[in-house]
C-alpha cells in the first residue's frame, strides 16, 4: 500500500515525461505595448508562449525600484493545486502571499509562473515557462545576476532541481520547502527506480550552490524520511546544504512558516553567485 500511495505523490509531483518543446518565447500584457513592465509596488501579468500554447506568469517590482541600482531575482514556483491557466491560483499561496502583504517593503524582484495543470504535461514545459520568464527579466529591469534565487513547495520544490540543473551556476541559492525530487525526471529514467537514485547526480551538479530545505515532521503528502534521506546523501556527496524540520507541521503550514521567518530572509538575500 506505501508503494502505491508513493507512486501517485510522485506522479501527481512529476508528471510524465515528454519529448522536447519548442523554444519559448516571452509576450506582453494583453493590452499595450511589448515593452510594458510592472510598475513600482506593483504586479504585472504577463505570458510566455511555448508552441501554440501561451502560459501565464506575473512579475512584482519594489516599489522602490530604480534603475540607479541591480535588483536581486526569486523566482518562485508553486505547489500542484495551484497548475492551472488562470494566472491567478498561483498568486493565492506561498510566497506570493508575502508579497502582497508587503507590497512596499519587499526588496527584491519576484516571478511566479503558473504551471499547467494535467498529468499529461511533462516537465520540459513547466522548465520551459519558468527559465523564458526569468530571462525575460533580467532583460527588462536592472537586476543582479549575481543575485538570482530559486524557491518552491511540493511540486514547485521538486520542479526548482530541474530548473536549477539546466543551468547550474545562474542561482545563488535555492530553497525547496515540503518536497520530494522527482528521480526518473532528473535521471530520464523508468518512474520505478529507487527513491535516492539522482542525489548523487544532484550534489555534483549543484553542490557549488547554497540550498536550504524545509519540511515539516507531520507531512502527510510527503513523509519526512525522504527530506532526512535528501540531507544526508547531499552531505555524503559533498553538498553542505542547510536542513530545517519543524516539529508537529503539516505539508502546507511548513511553506506558511518559512516565508514568514526573517532569518530566511536573511540568509537569502545575503547569497551571492
Amino acid at each position: 500500500m506505501q508503494r502505491v500511495l508513493l507512486a501517485l505523490t510522485l506522479a501527481a509531483a512529476c508528471g510524465k515525461p515528454e519529448p522536447s518543446v519548442s523554444p519559448p518565447t516571452e509576450t506582453g500584457p494583453q493590452t499595450g505595448p511589448e515593452n510594458v513592465v510592472a510598475q513600482p509596488g506593483a504586479f504585472t501579468a504577463r505570458t510566455v508562449t511555448i508552441g501554440a500554447e501561451t502560459f501565464p506568469y506575473q512579475v512584482f517590482v519594489p516599489k522602490a525600484y530604480t534603475t540607479a541600482q541591480k535588483w536581486p531575482v526569486v523566482v518562485s514556483i508553486h505547489g500542484g493545486n495551484e497548475r492551472g491557466s488562470d494566472g491567478l491560483k498561483q498568486m493565492t499561496t506561498g510566497l506570493a502571499v508575502v508579497v502582497k502583504n508587503e507590497v512596499n517593503t519587499f526588496p527584491a524582484i519576484a516571478i511566479f509562473p503558473q504551471m499547467p495543470a494535467g498529468e499529461h504535461v511533462g516537465r520540459d514545459i513547466p522548465i520551459a515557462i519558468a527559465t523564458a520568464a526569468l530571462d525575460w527579466v533580467l532583460k527588462a529591469y536592472s537586476t543582479d545576476s549575481k543575485r538570482v534565487y530559486l524557491t518552491g513547495t511540493s511540486f514547485g520544490g521538486g520542479l526548482i532541481y530541474e530548473i536549477a540543473l539546466q543551468n547550474p551556476v545562474r542561482f545563488a541559492a535555492m530553497a525547496p520547502i515540503s518536497a520530494i525530487v522527482c528521480d526518473f525526471c532528473v535521471l530520464a529514467a523508468p518512474p520505478d527506480i529507487a527513491i535516492g537514485s539522482s542525489y548523487p547526480t544532484i550534489a555534483k551538479s549543484l553542490g557549488s550552490t547554497p540550498m536550504w530545505m524545509f519540511h515539516g515532521t507531520d507531512d502527510r503528502l510527503v513523509d519526512i524520511k525522504y527530506p532526512r534521506a535528501a540531507d544526508l546523501a547531499f552531505k555524503a556527496n559533498g553538498w553542505n546544504v542547510l536542513y530545517t524540520e519543524f516539529p508537529g507541521e503539516s505539508h502546507s503550514g511548513t511553506w506558511d512558516k518559512v516565508y514568514r521567518m526573517p532569518a530566511f530572509y536573511t540568509w537569502l538575500w545575503a547569497q551571492h553567485r
